[in-house]
């Protein structure tokens, strides 16, 4: 029966040793593992260093674009006002004109249209006298 049980203390033994063996081979993985997600981690953090050490220009530049946009925008604004001032002034011009034409247009019409209306009464009354006085000879 001894025999059986130092059969059975050796398997015990061996098992152990392979579960041992086996432990350090996951504990060794496990290590490794460990170490990539380490470097992983460090490198992951290195970029965001990197990303904000160049972000940081970058959104500098962006804020003194729009800073420029904004006020190139308001000059724009401004020279469309005057624009529209200067529109509407030369509506207003162009209106005064047009009722300027009308005015005169009415001034003179209507004498030369009484003095066409007179020539062409007098026209017609020398033609009238011209063939009465040409028609008794």
């Amino acid at each position: 029966m001894e025999t059986i049980l130092t059969v059975f203390e050796i398997i015990a033994l061996v098992a152990f040793t392979a579960l041992c063996l086996a432990l350090i081979y996951g504990v060794k993985q496990a290590l490794h593992l460990f170490d990539k997600t380490s470097r992983s981690i460090d490198e992951a953090t290195a970029l965001m260093r990197n990303i904000e050490e160049n972000i940081t220009p970058v959104i500098n530049t962006l804020n003194t674009t729009l800073k420029q946009t904004s006020e190139t925008i308001e000059q724009v604004d401004k020279e469309l006002k005057n624009a529209s001032a200067i529109i509407t002034h030369f509506r207003s011009v162009a209106e005064r004109i047009d009722n300027l034409e009308q005015r005169l247009q009415q001034k003179v019409e209507q004498p030369l249209m009484q003095a066409a209306s007179l020539i062409s009464g007098i026209s017609k009354a020398i033609i009238a006298f011209s063939e009465t006085f040409g028609r008794k000879r």
